[in-house]
Formats: C-alpha cells, sequence, structure tokens
C-alpha cells in the first residue's frame, strides 16, 4: 500500500531528525553516519502524493505539492523554520506584500504576525504553487488574511513569458520573468496593483523572483515613495549591472541597507558593498537582504 510505504519512510526520516538534533554542535552528522538524505529525496521522489508538513513550533503547516523541488524535499525531510526576522518586519494590522509567494514560507508567519486585523497579498504566477498556497492559508486559519494573486510583478502591468520548473533537485519552483520562457503569465506592476485595490498603505514588501528583483522595484518607485513600506528582498541571481540599479533606486528612495539575513542575526552591510561589481555580493549566493526607510 502507498500509505505504508510513505508511513515507513516518515518513521525513518523522523529517526534520522532525532540523530541529527542530538548531536547538532558536537560533531558533524557526516562523521557519525551516512547522510540518507539523497535517499530520502529518491523514494520520496516515487511516493509523496503531496500534502502538509508542520513549519516551526508556533503551529503552522505548510502544503508541499507532489511535484517536489529541493526547496520543498529540504522542507519534508529537515523540517523548516520561519526566519525570525518577522516578527521585526510584521507587526499586527500591517498590509503585507509577499512577491514570490513559493511554498508559503514568508506568506504563514507573515499572515500570523499581521493577524486578523492586517492582509497578506502574496503574487504566485505558477499554478501548482498557488494552489499549494491556497490549501496553506486554509488549513492555517489564514483564509480571511491572506489572498493568492496568481500574477507576476514587474515593471509593467500585461503579460510576459516566465520560466516555471518544477523537477526535483531543481534550483526552485521557478525561474522566473524571463525572454523565451515557457509560459506567459499575467503581469502587474505594484503601483498598479496598490491603485487598483485602493490601499494606502503598505507596511512590508517581500521580494523573492529569482533575478528578477530590479524589475518588482522599477514598478514599485511611487509605492515606495509615498508609503515608505519596510522592505526584504532576495540577491544572487541578478546581474551586477541590475544589482548596482537596485542599489541606486533604493538609496535615491530614502532607504538605509540595515543588513543581511544570516541564520538569525541581521549582519551589517552597506549600499556600497552591495553596488561593488567586486565585493562580497559578487559570488552569486542568494541571501535575503533587509531595508528601511530613513528617518
Amino acid at each position: 500500500m502507498a500509505f505504508d510505504t510513505l508511513r515507513k519512510l516518515f518513521k525513518e526520516i523522523g529517526r534520522y531528525r532525532v540523530t541529527r538534533d542530538k548531536w547538532r554542535g558536537r560533531l558533524r552528522l557526516r562523521y557519525l553516519l551516512s547522510d540518507p538524505r539523497d535517499g530520502f529525496a529518491q523514494r520520496l521522489a516515487a511516493d509523496w502524493r503531496g500534502g502538509y508538513v508542520p513549519y516551526g513550533d508556533d503551529g503552522l503547516w505548510l502544503y508541499i505539492p507532489a511535484d517536489l523541488d529541493r526547496q520543498g524535499q529540504r522542507l519534508v525531510i529537515d523540517g523548516g523554520v520561519p526566519d525570525p526576522v518577522v516578527a521585526l518586519v510584521a507587526r499586527p494590522g500591517d498590509v503585507a506584500v509577499d512577491i514570490g509567494g513559493n511554498l508559503g514560507e514568508w506568506m504563514a508567519p507573515l499572515a500570523a504576525a499581521v493577524g486578523t486585523e492586517g492582509r497578506v497579498y502574496t503574487f504566485e504566477p505558477v499554478p501548482v504553487l498557488a494552489d499549494a498556497l491556497e490549501k496553506t492559508a486554509r488549513l492555517n486559519g489564514h483564509g480571511a488574511t491572506v489572498e493568492i494573486v496568481r500574477s507576476a510583478v514587474a515593471d509593467a502591468t500585461g503579460e510576459a513569458p516566465f520560466n516555471m520548473t518544477m523537477a526535483a533537485g531543481g534550483d526552485g519552483a521557478l525561474s522566473g520573468l524571463a525572454p523565451g520562457g515557457g509560459a506567459t503569465v499575467p503581469t502587474i506592476t505594484l503601483d498598479d496593483f496598490m491603485a487598483e485595490r485602493g490601499l494606502g498603505r503598505l507596511g512590508l514588501i517581500k521580494i523573492d523572483v529569482e533575478g528578477a528583483e530590479r524589475r518588482v522595484l522599477d514598478g514599485a518607485r511611487r509605492t515606495l515613495e509615498t508609503c515608505k513600506p519596510r522592505l526584504v528582498f532576495e540577491s544572487g541571481h541578478e546581474s551586477a549591472e541590475d544589482r548596482a540599479a537596485i542599489a541606486d533606486l533604493l538609496d535615491g528612495a530614502g532607504y538605509d541597507l540595515v543588513g543581511l539575513l544570516l541564520d538569525g542575526v541581521i549582519a551589517d552591510c552597506t549600499w556600497a558593498e552591495f553596488r561593488d561589481p567586486s565585493g562580497p555580493f559578487a559570488d552569486g549566493q542568494t541571501r535575503n537582504l533587509f531595508a528601511l526607510p530613513r528617518g
């Protein structure tokens, strides 16, 4: 029976987690036993039918669809916890925009943080991921707080080619807006979305769009100037030219770069370091950055 196979697999994953947690901080796991995760991933690819996994210690759950990418595998096998910065950037009653919802790792804790008086708009153009996000919101009781917007956010409202990959072992569930993409998706600028919905305030923008961050920010200039939201955005997939343009745009809009989010801490960094084509951001590593309006 398929469910018996899954039950056996998750018993083994549970034992792996216990061993991992027992020895964490003493010796690296790979020195104690062979790493079983590749085997787990192969078995999940064959037997995982989609379902919910716990996320953190506050009762949140994420729906992980059947077509597992590397991130989905990690969440099922190793578990996950929300970034602690969520409690800093999202406040009760806030309106938050989550651009690039993916598997809901930001959406779920954001909805919990803003509460029933707040609102989270999560943009996700990939149908299988948008479906998963709706299931996550419903199970967590966030249906009245979260709206899934099935559109990409860009520098123009209309349509654009979009690359989608859901292959196990890939770099992620989507590769974003790109010429020659495998599908055409609707796009909207954040400025247009704010106007269409009549939104006059915005507490947070989170952006993770696999290198299209510049296009998102170009379409959000009015929102940045009028609402002055807190900002979390990913870096690592963009070109050096786009990185410099992002720094110029945000610095010019009156934003300070607070720092780099690193495993529970915020490490100091500057716009000059971010701009530098040979600096610490030139290595192509993906990282989240945190920026605040001055004053």
